[in-house]
């Protein structure tokens, strides 16, 4: 299992804050299945690969998978 850590910005009565969620799972596409953000526009998402690689990638939400976008392949 990777750890995969969620960064994201979210609007409180006192502004924005930065928020962090760990999300354990075997991969990236099953992680940003499981991540619920709430009003977030995007997030940050940094982890570890198993050769002990870091990685960082950016991605809009609502995200969609490739299936979703694309339709019936």
């Amino acid at each position: 299992m990777i750890n995969y850590k969620f960064i994201y910005e979210r609007t409180t009565e006192d502004g924005l804050s930065h928020e962090i969620k760990t999300i354990a799972a075997r991969s990236l596409k099953k992680a940003m299945k499981a991540f619920e953000a709430g009003d977030a526009k995007s997030v940050l998402v940094e982890w570890t690969s198993k050769k002990k690689n870091y990685a960082t990638k950016t991605f809009k939400l609502p995200y969609k998978t490739r299936k979703e976008r694309k339709g019936r392949l």
